[in-house]
């Protein structure tokens, strides 16, 4: 019987006392009679099941019990498995929202039914090691400075300087020139440079003015709703969990990647390197938040995260952390940060956007990503609600296959898939970050 059936599962009595009459009524009908009953009874229980176009909780509960699952499922994780297939949050599973989630499950569970024996933490301390080497750091300082660093106390070694302004009376050179200025010294030839197989015009002639206004600190933000701490529209909006939902909502839907697997194609860096810097250009006029996700693997990753490296540097972000190592977690941050002026003020006067910071997380390991830390990093708060001061999530960079040739990069986007999944659970459940801490303290 399926959870669409208009009866649901429920204790049902064996089928022989369907038919069964107290003595006294039998002792009244004729044997032709007592045979019609029967044959009647029968019947009904052989109709069949008409559909239902949407099932409850209680409904979805009994199904669940009848396979079998009732002493591991208790009442709270039954919850939690049911708002994960209400998509719209109504309090109700329809079929396409009962189809669309499993069929996502399905695609989630065939990626990790493939996965492999995590990493060593030797092996995690390896790949994190050769990826600062690959960026430039001297190997002696790469464990020295791999603990979590304080505010303004990062050391953004092997990252080069390039000029932003070109010299006078020449063409801007800016992206061609960090291109180039890319250095693996892992490599035999002790250089990957991409200025030689890109064409940097489309670069210098359209992106650099855009970037201009960047570095410059005049390009305009987008206006959001600005209101006044303490009052009650602020801690309304605190509290409005509808809207909440509505910006988890908006946090998946632009869950953005520039991975590409043509990598046969030579000019794959130009289209690469177009979609890096189109999500900087976009994300600084609307987002406090952008998290840029990556996945460790060969040189041409790693000329990636030296790209991403040293345009942040010339477009003059303070760098905060430069590669902080966990081991525990098995990945190595980046992370950077510009302050932001327009965007209206709040009535205390100060700029309404937050600074512009952006993260960039590359993971030694497909298999054991923190699914609850990123979920945790993307739970938005109220102010997370508008312009300027979204927040947003991307893929830049994976290599197709790990070192058993099989496919890392849709285990890493399964992973991300998930924490978004969770996040969204998590904000129907408890609504905006700051309201969950703010009733927190209520409790203390």
């Amino acid at each position: 019987m399926g959870l669409f059936d208009a009866f649901k599962r429920k204790p049902v009595a064996p089928s022989a006392q369907v038919a069964v009459l107290p003595e006294a009524v039998l002792a009244n009908m004729t044997e032709a009679q007592q045979i019609e009953f029967a044959l009647n009874a029968s019947r009904e229980l052989q109709q069949p099941q008409q559909s239902v176009k949407s099932v409850k909780l209680n409904d979805f509960q009994a199904e669940v019990e009848a396979c079998g699952l009732k002493r591991d499922w208790g009442q709270k994780r039954l919850g939690r498995l049911f708002r994960l297939f209400d998509l719209d949050g109504n309090g109700e599973i329809d079929v396409a929202e009962f189809t669309k989630t499993a069929a996502q499950l399905t695609t989630l569970l065939a990626a990790l039914k493939s996965k492999g024996p995590s990493l060593s933490d030797e092996d995690v301390k390896a790949s994190h090691t050769q990826l600062m080497i690959a960026l430039g750091k001297k190997e002696e300082n790469v464990m020295k400075y791999s603990g979590t660093p304080g505010w303004g106390h990062a050391r953004p070694e092997g990252v080069p300087e390039v000029k932003f302004y070109p010299e006078e009376g020449k063409a801007p050179t800016f992206f061609y020139d960090t291109a180039a200025a890319v250095i693996n010294p892992t490599l035999s030839e002790g250089r990957q440079s991409w200025g030689y197989t890109t064409d940097f015009a489309p670069f210098e002639t359209i992106i650099w003015p855009l970037f201009k206004g960047l570095k410059d600190g005049t390009m305009a933000l987008e206006t959001g709703i600005t209101l006044k701490r303490g009052t009650p529209e602020f801690d309304a909006r605190q509290k409005d969990k509808a809207l909440a939902i509505a910006v988890a909502r908006g946090i998946s839907r632009n869950f953005w990647t520039t991975v590409l697997a043509t990598v046969r194609v030579q000019g794959w860096r130009a289209l690469w390197m177009l979609m890096v810097l189109y999500l900087i250009l976009v994300s600084y006029p609307t987002c406090a938040e952008l998290y840029l996700q990556a996945l460790n693997g060969g040189p041409a990753c790693k000329c990636e995260i030296g790209f991403i490296r040293s345009v942040m540097r010339g477009l003059g972000f303070s760098c905060e952390v430069d590669g902080s190592f966990n081991a525990e977690k098995k990945y190595t941050r980046f992370m950077w940060r510009k302050e932001r002026f327009g965007g209206g003020k709040d009535p205390f006067g100060n700029p309404f956007a937050e600074p512009f910071t952006v993260y960039l997380t590359v993971h030694h390991d497909p298999d054991d990503i923190d699914v609850e830390r990123i979920s945790n990093d993307l739970h938005p708060a109220s102010f997370n609600a508008t312009a300027p001061n979204l927040k947003r999530l991307a893929v830049v960079s994976a290599p197709v296959t790990d070192g058993r040739g099989e496919r890392a990069d849709e285990r890493l986007n399964a992973a991300l898939g998930m924490a978004l999944t969770v996040m969204q659970e998590r904000v129907k459940e408890k609504g905006f970050a700051d309201s969950s801490r703010s009733a927190w303290r209520a409790s203390q």
